[in-house]
Formats: C-alpha cells, structure tokens, sequence
C-alpha cells in the first residue's frame, strides 16, 4: 500500500503515457487506477500469485520466445 502511495504521488504532477514494470503488482495497480497503458514485462508464468495480480490489468504482456504461450492461458 506504501509503495503504490508513493508511486501515485510521484505521478500527480505529469502521468506518464505509459508503464514498464516486471510484475510488479503495485505499479500496475497505479497504471489502472491512472489510466495509462501498462506493459508487463515477465519470464516466470510460474510466479502463479505475482501473475494473478498483473498480468490481468496488464495491457500487454512482454515475455520471451522460449515460454510458451499456453504458460500464461492455462
């Protein structure tokens, strides 16, 4: 809750248009609450909690070619 705080507050003079984060929970939450466009960055679909919680508000997920796609749909 601090850390997304902290992050909506550095954001309150000028929003970004976009955010790159790798998985990280609280800065997609301020992406989504903030409207802006949010790219996950991830190679660890077996990360199940940290996956639960960003890839669904994620506008775009950015993995590598050797994880096969059905890792992040099953």
């Amino acid at each position: 809750m601090e850390r997304s705080e902290l992050l909506l507050e550095y954001f309150q003079e000028e929003k970004p248009d976009a955010l790159v984060s790798f998985s990280s929970p609280e800065a997609g939450r301020v992406a989504f609450g903030l409207g802006i466009i949010n790219i996950c960055v991830s190679d660890s679909p077996h990360a199940e909690a940290v996956s639960k919680l960003t890839i669904p508000i994620a506008d775009c997920l950015l993995t590598p070619w050797i994880v096969p796609e059905k890792s992040w749909t099953v």
